[in-house]
């Protein structure tokens, strides 16, 4: 969890995520209608995540002649739109679509979808078209209280956390550190290389070749989707990308770390030395013969 949340935040999502777990579980094997969910999922907005009831949460939020679940609204400004679903549904594409176009609308860029138990939080982009991106999913009734990452979750959609931009922060690093782009780094050779020098460490007598330890992750570590996949090519094409510009850099700067000699302006330049051939001619003393 972010060292900066007080601890009068922190106590208030765990002790508040307790008390709703009973009513969530009754909820549930009672299986209430969305509006029964609805008025449990504004209690924990106001109550958990810290937002002022009556005041920056309003339900019913108008969206383009219909209407979303709930609505975030801080100073004036819209923070978030939740679409909520009743607790005994089980959330489908067909949600997703449903909260991201209620928020393309909006060009609102954080939408949240519920049941209640199942929260999930959607990053929407507008750069080329529309596309949303899920940040994180959390699990209200299952959360481990002790997992600081899972706790984390909770405090980026909170009013304080809102305030740091932990959850574009949060989105941004889930969008890099996906499976794929994981198995693509794994399975390059320069990483391969380092798990055969450290498998050298164990056992220096043993030979290992990298292919065989690349079907080794391939078989028996990395899952299939990671590697067949169509976002899987995208991930070994951009790390190759990465690569290749990386190298790019490096001979440009080793380029400008040429030494160069610059003669200063001004200074006087000595005239090049000239060399003068002498010829040595001995005589020979009158008198002698040879």
């Amino acid at each position: 969890m972010p060292s900066t949340i007080s601890k009068t935040v922190r106590q208030r999502i765990k002790d508040g995520i307790k008390r709703f777990q009973t009513p969530l579980q009754k909820a549930k094997d009672k299986d209430v209608n969305e509006s029964d969910t609805v008025t449990i999922v504004h209690d924990i907005i106001t109550d958990v995540f810290g937002y002022e009831r009556y005041v920056e949460v309003t339900k019913e939020h108008k969206v383009n002649g219909d209407r979303c679940d709930l609505a975030i609204v801080v100073d004036g400004v819209l923070q978030k739109l939740i679409e909520v679903k009743a607790i005994g549904i089980t959330l489908n594409k067909k949600h997703v679509h449903q909260a991201v176009q209620y928020g393309a609308s909006k060009k609102c860029n954080f939408v949240m979808l519920t049941n209640g138990q199942i929260w999930q939080v959607y990053e929407l982009h507008f750069d080329n078209g529309l596309d949303a991106e899920m940040v994180c999913e959390i699990d209200l009734m299952n959360i481990d209280l002790k997992d600081e990452t899972e706790l984390a979750k909770i405090w980026m959609i909170t009013k304080e956390g809102r305030g740091k931009s932990e959850l574009r922060n949060f989105a941004r690093k889930q969008k890099v550190r996906n499976k794929y782009n994981l198995a693509a780094i794994l399975l390059d050779d320069e990483c391969l290389k380092v798990v055969r020098k450290n498998l050298k460490r164990i056992s220096p007598d043993v030979p290992f070749d990298l292919e065989e330890i690349k079907r080794a992750l391939m078989e028996e570590v990395i899952i299939k989707d990671a590697q067949s996949a169509d976002e899987a090519k995208v991930a070994r094409a951009a790390l190759k990308k990465s690569k290749r510009t990386t190298l790019r850099k490096s001979s440009r700067k080793a380029e400008t770390q040429v030494e160069k000699v610059d003669i200063e302006p001004n200074v006087p330049v000595a005239p090049p030395v000239q060399v003068v051939e002498t010829t040595i001619v001995t005589e020979t003393p009158q008198g002698t013969g040879v």
